[in-house]
């Protein structure tokens, strides 16, 4: 039995750079900025760096504060309702920022997002 897939969008992304890394413009208001993500499907929540954060004008210690735990470290972060775009999609979902700002590395689109916004998913 043959299977046909066929998707409302395409991406083609640098297939020589580790893991697959999508541009996302998260916004604030009128404020926005544009960030090269990784697509994380197996990550709980999408997490930015904190200059991110600051580039778009949050407070971000205002926001919902969260440990979070990886693979390899646990750090905190602090979650703020922002609109994101993503590959001619926009929708709403709690974005979480780094607090510490040695944390340089952006991931997207984990199960949060995909729960949330399921005729994305």
């Amino acid at each position: 039995m043959t299977y046909t897939l066929s998707f409302r969008t395409k991406h083609n992304y640098d297939t020589t750079k580790i893991g697959i890394t999508i541009p996302v413009e998260p916004a604030y208001g009128t404020n926005f900025v544009q960030v090269d993500s990784k697509l994380d499907t197996g990550a709980t929540f999408c997490i930015f760096e904190r200059a991110y954060g600051e580039m778009l004008g949050l407070d971000e210690e205002s926001g919902t504060k969260m440990l979070v735990s990886t693979a390899n470290s646990t750090f905190e972060a602090f979650g703020h309702w922002l609109t994101m775009t993503a590959l001619g999609f926009q929708f709403d979902a709690m974005v979480y920022f780094a607090a510490d700002q040695s944390i340089k590395r952006s991931a997207c689109l984990g199960d949060e997002v995909l729960l949330t916004n399921r005729e994305y998913a």
